[in-house]
């Protein structure tokens, strides 16, 4: 009885010395296995899933890290660059969970991303969100730059109906017409652009609620 308790004894002792724990901010801890730390993020295994994928945290989630050798290094926070962040050039790991502002990323990012998942039932409606919104994505940018083409064209119109009426031409409807059809169209164009914008902003929050669930 005494050597199965001191043979499990040291099966417990290898086992806790051949892990690392990472501490959240949050006051959770996570046992895992380290692949990879990065100068902004931390890439690992969880300890009881070593054939399975490899996620990725940024360091400002981490309070500190106790490695199995028993050393902790406490984790200094990380300064983010401030202008947009492209996830990755190629999706080589699985990301464990996205923001709203990770989805404005490129086609090809999303599709990988949905391609990485873990949960192979998620992957057909992820990716068909991806396709989604990069379809969506040229169509607000197209009408969002007619609206402010067409809304110029139709203030530059204006002006110069201004002007011909300082002479007293204002009954011209040859100068009147152009603004009021650029305006017409700048209207419609705009409107346009906000209903895409906003199905853009649904596909978005879709494909985020479908990764994390």
């Amino acid at each position: 009885m005494k050597f199965t308790f001191l043979i499990l004894s040291l099966f417990f002792c290898f086992i806790a010395k051949s892990q690392d724990t990472i501490f959240y901010k949050k006051a959770d801890k996570l046992v895992v296995v380290l692949k990879e730390i990065t100068q902004t993020e931390i890439k690992y295994q969880k300890f009881d899933m070593q054939d399975g994928p490899v996620f990725i945290i940024s360091k400002n989630d981490i309070e500190k890290i106790i490695y199995k050798n028993g050393y902790t290094e406490i984790m200094p926070p990380v300064v983010v660059n401030a202008q947009p962040q492209i996830l990755y050039q190629s999706i080589t790991a699985y990301k464990e969970r996205l923001t709203y502002s990770d989805t404005k990323v490129k086609y090809k990012v999303l599709a990988d991303l949905a391609h990485a998942h873990r949960d192979s039932k998620r992957q057909p409606g992820l990716s068909q969100l991806a396709l989604s919104i990069k379809k969506l994505k040229p169509a607000q940018d197209g009408t969002r730059t007619g609206a402010i083409i067409f809304g110029a064209l139709a203030v530059a119109g204006t002006a110069v109906y201004s002007v011909a009426s300082l002479f007293g031409n204002t009954n011209d409807p040859t100068l009147i017409a152009p603004p009021i059809a650029f305006g017409v169209i700048a209207i419609a164009l705009t409107s346009l652009s906000i209903t895409f914008n906003i199905k853009l902003k649904q596909k978005r929050n879709a494909f985020v609620n479908l990764y994390n669930e």
